[in-house]
């Protein structure tokens, strides 16, 4: 019989998997409770109501997807292959995404208004952080001197993160990587014409 913490674990893992896949909205707690394999009782045990449970699960959605990314990249030695290895990271988990349903963010963009006001807050934080990870590799890549001379860290930060994003949503809908494939080539080329000379 597992422990009281271990089983909230289990819920929390299983209700991230569902609702990211399935939709915040839609996922009723009797059915995550049958798909918990518990009851809605003990899953008001660990979490107070729909909305706290929905607010861990996003953010455990958001770390383990974080996590594949990190183990894909690893730290920003050299910026300009780290931007490189971060878009062929991504276009991976585009391919084949830790969590059911894809990315995290997309999910709450695609939600009903309801949810977006509950879990906007913790979305758009996760997006400041990417799109800020993005923005600290092209800040590097500036500061070594390679860069062109109008280069827009935020701009180009805010582009390659939007064109990720579009090229999952584009090959979810089309049942086909080969559109998400094409778009990291452009981006790969892209953030070879920000360099004016290799470092």
């Amino acid at each position: 019989m597992p422990t009281k913490p271990q089983s909230k674990a289990l819920v929390l893992e299983k209700a991230a998997r569902t609702l990211n896949e399935r939709g915040y909205w839609g996922t009723s707690m009797a059915e995550l409770a049958k798909i918990c394999g518990t009851s809605k009782g003990m899953i008001y045990g660990h979490y107070s109501s729909k909305d706290e449970l929905a607010s861990a699960a996003f953010d455990y959605s958001v770390s383990k997807t974080w996590s594949s990314v990190n183990s894909l990249v690893g730290v920003i030695e050299d910026p300009h292959g780290w931007l490189h290895a971060f878009i062929d990271a991504w276009d991976k988990l585009n391919v084949r995404p830790p969590m059911p349903g894809g990315c995290p963010i997309m999910r709450i963009a695609t939600e009903a208004p309801e949810v977006r006001r509950t879990l906007g807050g913790q979305a758009r934080q996760a997006l400041s952080e990417w799109i800020g990870r993005i923005k600290l590799a092209l800040n590097l890549l500036r500061d070594t001197g390679v860069a062109r001379e109008d280069l827009d860290p935020t701009a180009e930060a805010e582009f390659i993160f939007a064109s990720l994003e579009g090229a999952g949503l584009m090959a979810r809908i089309n049942g086909s990587s080969d559109c998400s494939h094409r778009i990291v080539t452009l981006l790969h080329a892209h953030i070879d014409s920000l360099v004016v000379a290799h470092a």
